[in-house]
């Protein structure tokens, strides 16, 4: 049996296994259900599962802030894409916004 603390099962969530449920209890069920499908059943592979998950939880994807652009995952991660192309169209909106401003006190200077 898999442990699921609060880091594996934020991992394992963002990468695709298990559902976010009201009840931690009932998330952690459906984590661990949801990975035991993809794990040997030895217990040598869900001691190794539970320690890549958790440190991973705790160096890379933390819980507010994850590093997904340095994630060696992100190809496999859902939640990683999701939060890349989402940070990517605020970089871009950024520099719209930027190049606006920027437009603007040039044309501020000209009429000065």
């Amino acid at each position: 049996m898999l442990p699921v603390d609060a880091r594996v099962s934020r991992v394992a969530r963002r990468l695709g296994y298990g559902e976010a449920r009201e009840d931690f209890t009932k998330t952690a069920r459906s984590v661990r259900e949801a990975v035991a499908k993809e794990l040997p059943p030895d217990i040598d592979a869900y001691r190794r599962a539970f320690l890549y998950l958790s440190h991973h939880g705790t160096a890379t994807c933390t819980e507010a802030d994850p590093h997904c652009t340095v994630c060696p995952l992100l190809a496999d991660c859902p939640e990683g894409q999701r939060r890349v192309a989402l940070n990517c169209r605020f970089q871009i909106a950024d520099f719209r916004l930027i190049a606006d401003c920027w437009i603007l006190i040039c044309t501020l200077k000209s009429e000065i």
